[in-house]
């Protein structure tokens, strides 16, 4: 008996294990991710996009390229942004005003933003993927370059963001 309920136990480890990614949660709303094919020549494509999670998932990160706001990151979303080639500075943050300082019970102040710097070449197609680092009293953002492969993979549950107007 003690032997049954070990493997149980074990199977149901294995079960939550293969699952997990069943269990991410999303916010976002608009229609499954389609390529992006109106890239003007001359131009770059940035996907940025944020997989589902299974907690923070209800807050939604403000995106600003340059110090323009472009739209609210949600989680399971992703957004095609059409840029000229240059460098651009990605930030994303809980509120609009990028650098607002957050509190840390126990810690000493924090900037609790991503700022994510990117050189766009024309032509290209880049992935910046939005992580959320969970601690046990905050959360903090982070933005990352992923290559084509793992971008492609990972975007095509996302669905589509909506501009901030």
């Amino acid at each position: 008996m003690k032997y049954f309920r070990f493997g149980v136990l074990i199977l149901l480890a294995v079960s939550c294990m293969g699952g997990c990614r069943l269990m991410a949660r999303t916010t976002a709303k608009g229609p499954a991710f389609s390529e992006y094919k109106d890239v003007p020549q001359g131009k770059a494509l940035v996907y940025i996009y944020r997989l589902g999670e299974r907690s923070g998932y209800a807050r939604k990160y403000f995106l600003h390229a340059n110090g323009q706001k472009i739209t609210k990151i949600e989680s399971g979303g992703y957004f095609p942004y059409v840029v000229e080639p240059g460098t651009v500075i990605f930030k994303a943050d809980l509120k609009w005003n990028i650098g607002t300082d957050y509190i840390i019970e126990g810690t000493e102040t924090e900037k609790r933003h991503a700022t994510f710097e990117l050189k766009i070449e024309p032509g290209k197609v880049y992935y910046v993927k939005l992580f959320v680092e969970e601690h046990p009293s905050y959360f903090l953002p982070h933005l990352l370059a992923v290559s084509d492969e793992v971008g492609t993979k990972e975007i095509i549950d996302c669905k589509l963001l909506q501009p901030e107007q």
